[in-house]
């Protein structure tokens, strides 16, 4: 690791089982200003969840197009009426 990255990421967490990861400050500062998140952890969980979360939709989308649908969609919102 260079100076200059040194210089940024001079706070350690870990996480988990011991893991430990730096944490820039000046993203983390950004982080907390607007989210509100208070804490490292929580602000590497909801990261997380997100990066989840779209790579998830990704995966949906690349479908897009490629899956075959059979069926009477007038029938089919007929039979939903309750």
């Amino acid at each position: 690791m260079d100076s200059s990255t040194e210089a940024r990421t001079n706070h350690w967490c870990t996480y988990g089982l011991n893991s430990p990861i730096v944490i820039d400050d000046q993203l983390f500062a950004d982080v907390q200003k607007i989210t509100g998140i208070k804490t490292k952890k929580g602000a590497v969980e909801e990261g997380l969840k997100l990066l989840l979360r779209l790579k998830r939709q990704e995966a949906v989308r690349s479908r897009r197009g490629k899956l075959k649908w059979t069926g009477n969609l007038e029938t089919m919102r007929l039979d939903n009426k309750v």
